[in-house]
């Protein structure tokens, strides 16, 4: 029996990628030269002119269609009639939904800005009489539309043109119009990756769909050759210095020439050609691969099985277990030595986890015992801190005879409408946080004389504002406590209004924090519904109608019409039978 010779993987796989990679490399080349030469051959016969002519129609509907406008905005600014907003209004609702017009300013007839859309209005008041265009409507009465050379806009940065139409009455120049437009024609999907540009008749360009290299000029021999041929024709393109493919129509309306072109390289089949001979190398590789590894493929199987097998039996504890075959290959050798060695410590290693084992689970019976004690532990040191926080209530309620209970049913309608929210509206409101900030919400009435507190007659205007000033007395009150941060804001701002015209700050509906405007609402329903020293508490159904009365005025509407639904379906303790 033929001994057979024992050779490392890395020369197996090495005699395998050189013979693989020779006929890669032939059949890359064979391919790639027949489809650069079908590539070329399809785009020299492409349609370029239809393409051009569908560009002259998009250009035409565009600009038939700014003029159209131009010339109404025109009518609507000759007719005196016409309110000033409501002319305004025309000349934002151009911008806002033609998609063409990206701004306008209106010129008076010395060329002075008067008027302009929103997001020109910085230019009112400029005075643009050096433009090339005022001069040219100004000198030559009879003309009625000009399109300027393309620039670099200052707003968006993006390439814009100017669309320049006057307004006449009587024959007179009264004013001027000038149209800030987007002049990209592209309007057909099937259409884009295609680069053209806008010339005038000497061949500058006007426009040009690539922003690079805006400012160029395109010579007049191209331009006549390819108004003379109407077909497409390969040429260099000086601006981009390709060799391109392109056609050129001229147009109508404003006498510009539209030149199309493009080069291989940029267009789209090229990509999706060498995505397709990029498949076909792959599978060309993998069936090479495949042939000439076979024999190498079916030896290392058999040792993985091999390796899978012992495996196995490690898995099942049986560690005693050795690989003794002796293999052909070095590399597998080699291995098979290391993994009897892995074998050995790993059964070291187990035997050394049962022992940490049972320590682990000591230590965590130990753990859970502590995190016991000291869940109770913050259970009392949490139950302590309300009883604190309900004394300095307390206080308060001794000083003013009249507020008693008030803070514990502010309390409770607040917490009531903030686990609303969260569990029907998917807030996720703090419900602790604003229990505190309710409790607490007029502790700095503290600092307020008793005898202005409980008044039974009217407050005088000086009074009234000392009263004013409690939310901010309590807000400094807890500014040392750095845990009460969020409650002092809520606190601080429960007697804003949703209009703005609240204290002490004044302001306006979401710049209130949520918890203030929940605590607002719960704070006037049971001032509403007490007895004051000043008056009786009114009626439930009063109350509610007070509430829904000052949506979106004192109160945040949406807390209003869900505080209204809990009164309504039974939530609180509020005279039910007056209700029904």
């Amino acid at each position: 029996m033929k001994e057979k010779k024992i050779r490392s993987i890395k020369k197996i796989s090495f005699y395998t990628m050189i013979k693989s990679s020779v006929l890669v490399l032939l059949v890359i080349f064979f391919m790639t030269s027949i489809f650069f030469i079908t590539e070329a051959f399809f785009i020299i016969r492409s349609n370029q002119e239809n393409l051009s002519e569908i560009l002259v129609n998009n250009y035409n509907k565009k600009h038939e269609m700014i003029k159209k406008n131009l010339n109404t905005l025109a009518e609507i600014f000759k007719n005196n009639n016409i309110p000033a907003n409501e002319k305004k209004r025309f000349i934002e609702s151009l911008v806002n939904t033609t998609g063409d017009i990206k701004g306008i300013v209106i010129l008076d007839k010395k060329g002075v800005v008067i008027d302009s859309s929103n997001n020109y209005k910085d230019f009112i008041g400029v005075n643009l009489s050096n433009k090339e265009y005022y001069k040219e409507i100004v000198n030559n009465k009879n003309k009625e539309y000009i399109i300027s050379n393309s620039y670099v806009s200052y707003k968006d940065k993006k390439i814009t043109t100017n669309i320049i139409s006057p307004i006449r009455e009587n024959n007179n120049l009264i004013g001027i119009i000038v149209a800030i437009v987007d002049p990209n024609i592209i309007e057909s999907e099937n259409l884009k990756g295609i680069e053209y540009y806008l010339t005038d008749s000497n061949g500058n360009i006007v426009f040009k769909s690539n922003e690079e290299n805006v400012k160029g000029n395109i010579k007049q021999s191209i331009i006549n050759r390819g108004l003379k041929s109407n077909k497409a024709f390969i040429y260099k393109d000086k601006i981009t210095n390709k060799i391109v493919i392109g056609s050129i129509k001229k147009e109508p309306i404003s006498s510009m020439y539209i030149v199309v072109q493009y080069n291989v390289f940029s267009n789209k089949t090229l990509y999706i050609g060498l995505i397709i001979l990029f498949i076909l190398i792959n599978i060309f590789v993998f069936i090479s691969i495949v042939l000439f590894s076979s024999r190498t493929s079916r030896t290392i199987t058999e040792y993985i099985n091999i390796f899978k097998d012992y495996a196995k039996s490690i898995s099942f504890g049986e560690h005693d277990a050795k690989i003794t075959n002796n293999f052909y290959i070095e590399e597998v050798n080699d291995i098979a030595e290391i993994v009897n060695i892995m074998s050995d410590k790993i059964k070291t290693r187990e035997e050394k986890l049962k022992v940490y084992n049972k320590e682990l689970i000591a230590a965590n019976n130990e753990i859970k015992d502590m995190i016991t004690i000291l869940s109770k532990n913050e259970k009392e040191k949490k139950d302590q801190y309300l009883k604190i926080i309900w004394a300095m209530v307390n206080l308060l309620e001794i000083k003013d005879e009249y507020t008693a209970g008030h803070s514990k049913a502010v309390t409770c309608y607040a917490e009531e409408i903030s686990e609303r929210l969260n569990k029907n509206y998917g807030f996720n409101i703090d419900v602790e946080r604003i229990q505190i900030a309710a409790i607490l919400h007029d502790i700095g009435k503290i600092g307020i004389d008793k005898s202005i507190l409980n008044k039974t007659s009217k407050l005088t205007k000086e009074e009234y504002d000392i009263i004013k000033t409690h939310p901010v007395k309590g807000y400094y009150a807890l500014k040392g406590i750095e845990s009460l941060k969020e409650e002092r804001e809520m606190i601080k701002y429960h007697h804003e209004r949703f209009d703005g015209l609240g204290y002490p700050e004044g302001l306006k509906g979401d710049e209130i924090p949520l918890g203030a405007r929940i605590i607002c609402v719960a704070d006037a329903f049971d001032a509403m519904v007490s007895d004051r020293p000043y008056r009786k508490g009114m009626s439930v159904n009063r109350a509610i109608a007070e509430l829904e009365a000052n949506k979106g005025i004192q109160f945040d509407p949406f807390i209003v019409e869900v505080f209204v639904d809990m009164i309504r379906e039974g939530e609180f303790e509020v005279a039910q039978t007056e209700l029904n």
